[in-house]
């Protein structure tokens, strides 16, 4: 990916004024790197303040609610990578193999999302993000 694209988005992010603005960016770069979806997840864990989430959902419809619904966040590897990690999370079979998680992919891919990269977002102590992209065909290693 060219350092044109990174430099651009970034210019673009800190641009952003509303949560739709900052969705509709966040969209063009996913678009730029090869994939027709994405979501944001912000989660900040101060130590006097109840915590507070925030969740960007350009996911396929009704997949948030059903990740909610069944508590997938508790399940899901993803969220635990972001929470150990800052190094990006591809998306595939192995990750998602023990247990519970197999569940959650299988709902997953039944929504369209069959593969994807997950990039940790680490600000200061206790915000920890994921930004997500997505889309319904394997991610090709090789470029081509």
């Amino acid at each position: 990916m060219p350092l044109k694209v990174l430099i651009d988005a970034y210019d673009a992010l800190e641009k952003a004024r509303s949560s739709e603005d900052l969705l509709r960016e966040l969209q063009k770069f996913a678009h730029h790197m090869g994939f027709d979806r994405c979501a944001y997840a912000l989660t900040i864990n101060a130590p006097s303040f109840k915590p507070q989430q925030y969740f960007l959902d350009g996911f396929p419809v009704g997949w948030a609610d059903r990740y909610l619904s069944q508590g997938y966040f508790k399940v899901d590897p993803l969220v635990l990578h972001a929470e150990r990690s800052t190094m990006p999370a591809l998306w595939d079979d192995e990750m998602f193999h023990p247990g519970k998680a197999e569940q959650f992919w299988e709902e997953a891919r039944a929504f369209g999302l069959h593969s994807g990269v997950s990039f940790s977002v680490h600000d200061q102590p206790g915000v920890t993000g994921i930004f997500s992209v997505a889309r319904d065909k394997a991610v090709d290693l090789q470029g081509e």
